[in-house]
């Protein structure tokens, strides 16, 4: 190893990452965890956060036993992802399956702006998690997943120049313009359904959140609501 350069030592990195592990099963998204992107990611996370990006599965799951971090410290690679887009505005591509393995950076930028809006949406992202797992009341996972992104990308928009230290103060505030935006929706969009009453065969209303969510439209109602708010 010490007679060989840099590249090649990347390289052979790389290459052992590559082939079968008989202790843990190698999976082909672990195969571009040591691509300098990702290694960049890592560092910049880290650095201004204290978040820890983890690139490879499990790579701090010493520390994490052994009580030198916590859990809510470290960001598994898709979960990054998903939080990163959405906050950035990039609301459907959070959508899709298996986002770090796609190792697609089209919509990636290296900016502080970026990296402070997934920072604070981040954080959004725990709160609003440990609400929702504090809460006595059912919920679907399906339903609230694309809902709940949303929302990340809609409190930057709100708070352009938040910090993480202001978001106990403004949920609250955030909450009745979510409120008033799901509001203006059902009224206006397709995924409204009309039911006939038993009996009476009276037409009611009905608003299908789920139908919404997953379309096309959800993505562009947020952005035009929110970008108006700023």
């Amino acid at each position: 190893m010490d007679d060989i350069d840099d590249d090649s030592k990347l390289k052979l990195v790389g290459d052992i990452s590559n082939v079968t592990n008989k202790q843990t099963p190698v999976i082909n998204a672990d195969k571009f965890f040591n691509d300098e992107v990702h290694k960049k990611i890592q560092k910049v996370v880290f650095d201004r956060y204290g978040i820890l990006y983890e690139r490879k599965r499990g790579e701090f799951s010493d520390g994490l036993s052994n009580g030198y971090v916590g859990k809510y410290q470290i960001l598994k690679r898709n979960l990054f992802f998903r939080i990163y887009y959405s906050s950035n505005g990039y609301i459907n591509i959070e959508f899709r399956k298996k986002l770090f393995q796609q190792n697609d950076f089209s919509f990636f930028k290296f900016n502080n702006e970026s990296f402070d809006r997934f920072n604070i949406g981040y954080h959004l992202y725990v709160k609003l998690w440990r609400g929702i797992l504090n809460s006595k009341d059912e919920f679907n996972f399906n339903l609230i997943r694309k809902d709940l992104y949303a929302k990340l990308y809609a409190y930057n928009q709100m708070f352009p120049v938040g910090e993480v230290d202001d978001i106990d103060n403004n949920i609250s505030i955030f909450d009745d313009e979510w409120g008033l935006f799901l509001a203006d929706k059902v009224e206006k969009r397709a995924e409204m359904k009309i039911i006939k009453t038993k009996g009476t065969h009276q037409e009611k209303k009905f608003f299908n959140e789920y139908r919404y969510f997953r379309s096309s439209n959800f993505e562009k109602d947020v952005i035009d609501w929110f970008n108006k708010r700023v």
